[in-house]
């Protein structure tokens, strides 16, 4: 699969292969459907290490199994202990790191003590890694990519305490850059606090760098036209400007 048309091919060959692990969750045994799933979810990783998926068909795959895969872990109660195992070792270990786990997806699945070993695990490799880096000093640190995972998962595990003052610490950063804002009123939507997705949407309009503003602006008016329609008009009147 190192050649771009064998990849594509190979990877229209999996989305088959999704649709009936997709559908068989609604008619199969949950343990197969998770053992199926969990091995095929090992293989497309493997196969999209190798691959030349400048066309994202494997990538789109491997993502369909992404979502799969806790959905049938919760449907079989695979037990805890051995689930967060593989997260972790995914995460932290894994053939490639392209790829997020959601812990706000898994909860059903690791239950309310599951949930609490796996923010200890974290905790554990925090700990291991040292004074924690900031700024640019981030991307020369040779524990960059845990860093990453350790940021990635506080950001969703905010999300899944539904924790205001979390979410904006872990989203926002530094708020020099719109994406930011962005991300923090997305988070903020998932939970339901529209008002202030709204707002965090609508200040990022001014923060920059232009292409993100742009984007802010259509998530903004996104939020508006779903929430608050009578605002439309305005808002896409002053983006015009």
């Amino acid at each position: 699969v190192w050649r771009w048309t064998a990849a594509s091919e190979h990877g229209a060959r999996m989305h088959e292969a999704v649709h009936i692990l997709e559908a068989a969750t609604t008619t199969n045994d949950p343990a197969e459907v998770y053992t199926v799933t969990h091995k095929a979810l090992a293989s497309a990783i493997t196969v999209i290490a190798r691959a030349d998926d400048s066309s994202g068909i494997v990538g789109d795959a491997c993502r369909r199994l992404l979502a799969l895969h806790p959905r049938a872990a919760a449907a079989t109660a695979v037990p805890a202990g051995r689930l967060i195992d593989w997260m972790m070792k995914f995460q932290f270990e894994g053939q490639v790191d392209y790829f997020e786990l959601d812990p706000v997806a898994y909860a059903p699945a690791l239950g309310e003590k599951g949930l609490a070993a796996y923010r200890s695990r974290l905790d554990g490799v925090r700990a291991n890694l040292g004074p924690e880096p900031v700024g640019e000093d981030r991307w020369s640190s040779s524990h960059r990519h845990e860093w990453f995972v350790l940021d990635w998962n506080a950001k969703r595990l905010a999300v899944l305490d539904r924790d205001v003052d979390a979410i904006i610490r872990t989203h926002a950063g530094d708020r020099k850059v719109a994406a930011r804002f962005v991300d923090t009123a997305k988070a903020l939507a998932e939970i339901g606090e529209i008002d202030l997705a709204i707002d965090w949407a609508r200040q990022a309009i001014d923060i920059g760098p232009w292409h993100q503003s742009l984007q802010a602006g259509s998530y903004w008016c996104e939020l508006l036209a779903a929430h608050q329609p009578s605002q439309l008009l305005d808002a896409r009147v002053l983006l015009f400007r």
